[in-house]
């Protein structure tokens, strides 16, 4: 093995090690050195790779958004641009890897505020994917009149931020592995009440 190859595979025991503590316990409550050491990685070796607890914690973000584009960007086949195939994917996702769901959750919802712009960085790309998922929602839908497609698109933005805060309120006591279900869930619920409004249309 190279000398190249073994760091890789160093990085990879690392990160994957504070993936299960991050996943378990979020930033705050992680412990690093424990964990790691747990995993007979020694704290010389961690450092020798990471400068800190922070750059550990990034590297755990995007490998998380990096496999979760990965897999939506594979299931093409799935309709992947429909709410309920793009909700379903999501979901076999965290089933799959259920220590990325509190990284997830954290990075989307409640981020340390010290690494807000980091990990905004590193989950652009996930926020243009659901940008377009959004987008092909939208190609379905006949808009009201005076309504254009960049009215939509800002408004959907909007209730983004409105969402986000409402779930770090709504979910701060929910039980951690509960968390990101009830999460998707109202996620679901919301975006059809904001593509389909809330009124049910009286017949004449």
């Amino acid at each position: 093995m190279t000398r190249e190859e073994q760091n890789t595979k160093s990085k990879e025991a690392i990160i994957t090690a504070a993936v299960a503590e991050f996943g378990r316990h979020g930033y705050e409550g992680s412990s690093l050195n424990t964990a790691l050491n747990e995993a007979g990685i020694s704290k010389g070796k961690i450092y020798h790779y990471f400068e800190s607890k922070d750059q550990v914690y990034l590297a755990c973000v995007s490998a998380c958004f990096d496999q979760l584009m990965e897999r939506l960007q594979g299931e093409k086949d799935k309709e992947v641009r429909t709410l309920p195939g793009y909700f379903q994917i999501r979901w076999e996702f965290f089933e799959e890897y259920p220590s990325f769901a509190q990284i997830f959750f954290e990075a989307v919802e409640r981020p340390p505020e010290h690494l807000r712009a980091e990990i905004q960085q590193r989950k652009a790309c996930f926020d243009e994917f659901n940008l377009s998922v959004f987008r092909a929602q939208l190609a379905g839908l006949k808009l009201r009149d005076g309504i254009s497609e960049e009215d939509a698109i800002e408004y959907f933005q909007v209730f983004q931020e409105i969402f986000h805060r409402l779930m770090i309120t709504k979910l701060k006591d929910a039980p951690a592995q509960n968390v990101l279900e009830l999460h998707e869930k109202e996620l679901r619920k919301n975006l059809d009440i904001l593509l389909y409004g809330i009124a049910k249309e009286e017949t004449v």
